[in-house]
C-alpha cells in the first residue's frame, strides 16, 4: 500500500498553512459596530414590548369581556319571577304591604268618596275608570276563601 491510504485514516493529516489561514479568514466575522447592535437590540426590545400589550389587552378584555357575561347572567337569574299570584297580589295591593285585603278596598272607596286623585292602577277591572266596581272587585278579592289566584277576576 501507498503512503497516501495510510494518511487519510490518521489523525496526523495536517492541511497546507496557506489552506488553512484561508478556512479560518472565511468564518471570522467581523465585529458588529456598537451602535448597530444598541439599534438592534432596541428594536427587538420594542417589538417585544408591543407584543406583550397587544397580550395584556386581549387578555383583559376576554376578562373583562366574561365578567360582563357573568354579571348579565347572574342579573337575570337574581331577577324575581313574576308569577300570576304575585301578579294578582299586585293588581289588588293598593297599600303595598303586600296582601290584596279589605284595607285595600278601603282605600279606594275612601279616595272615591272624599274626591281624592285617583291613581290609574286602582283601575282593578280594567274598565277604564276607578269606580265602586274597583272597590267591589277588590273587597272580593280580599275575602276569597277558595285560594283560586291564577289571576281570573273574584266572582
Amino acid at each position: 500500500m501507498t503512503d497516501d491510504s495510510e494518511n487519510q485514516g490518521s489523525d496526523d493529516f495536517e492541511l497546507p498553512q496557506s489552506l488553512r489561514d484561508k478556512l479560518k479568514a472565511a468564518h471570522e466575522s467581523p465585529p458588529v459596530p456598537a451602535e448597530l447592535s444598541a439599534h438592534l437590540l432596541a428594536s427587538a426590545k420594542a417589538s417585544y414590548a408591543i407584543r406583550l400589550r397587544r397580550r395584556r389587552m386581549i387578555r383583559w378584555s376576554a376578562l373583562v369581556g366574561s365578567a360582563a357575561a357573568i354579571i348579565v347572567l347572574s342579573i337575570l337569574l337574581l331577577l324575581p319571577s313574576h308569577s300570576s299570584r304575585q301578579h294578582l297580589a299586585q293588581i289588588g295591593d293598593v297599600n303595598r304591604d303586600g296582601r290584596v285585603d279589605i284595607l285595600d278596598a278601603y282605600v279606594v272607596a275612601k279616595a272615591i268618596s272624599t274626591g281624592a286623585k285617583l291613581d290609574p292602577a286602582w283601575d282593578v277591572n280594567h274598565d277604564g275608570i276607578v269606580n265602586q266596581k274597583d272597590v267591589d272587585w277588590i273587597g272580593a278579592a280580599a275575602v276569597n276563601v277558595t285560594g283560586n289566584s291564577n289571576g281570573a277576576s273574584p266572582q
